[in-house]
């Protein structure tokens, strides 16, 4: 999925997956250096919180399958829990933005609706199957 994100020159349209959103997240957070990423302490504590540890460490190599309601939870977070913030988020060059909702764009259309999963649950409870 193409979309407009921050550089550390202007901006750049790339081609995004959750996966490369965490890590230009990332390389935004420790000012666009590869090597901070590296030595991120994001597995520390952020702002005195002594539950809070960044939601994106373990996957900021670009490593890892990320679950975009991972992208979701932080998205909160930067939004102080407003899942109304959120939706009406203004920073759309932000490498998340596409996520925001926990949800993925680019998968739009593809699967089972909503209707068609209830419908095979009946079924299959209708057939005694586990």
């Amino acid at each position: 999925m193409k979309h407009e994100i921050r550089q550390p020159d202007g901006t750049a349209t790339v081609n995004l997956t959750p996966r490369r959103a965490i890590r230009f997240y990332c390389l935004e957070c420790v000012g666009w250096e590869p090597s901070e990423v590296h030595e991120c302490g994001g597995d520390e504590l952020l702002e005195g919180d002594t539950t809070a540890v960044c939601s994106f460490y373990r996957y900021r190599l670009g490593k890892g399958r990320p679950s975009v309601r991972t992208i979701r939870k932080e998205c909160l977070y930067c939004m102080c829990g407003s899942s109304k913030a959120v939706e009406d988020c203004p920073s759309i060059l932000c490498a998340l933005w596409p996520y925001r909702r926990g949800h993925n764009p680019a998968r739009k259309g593809q699967g089972a609706s909503a209707a068609q999963m209830r419908a095979m649950t009946i079924a299959r409870n209708l057939s005694g199957a586990c």
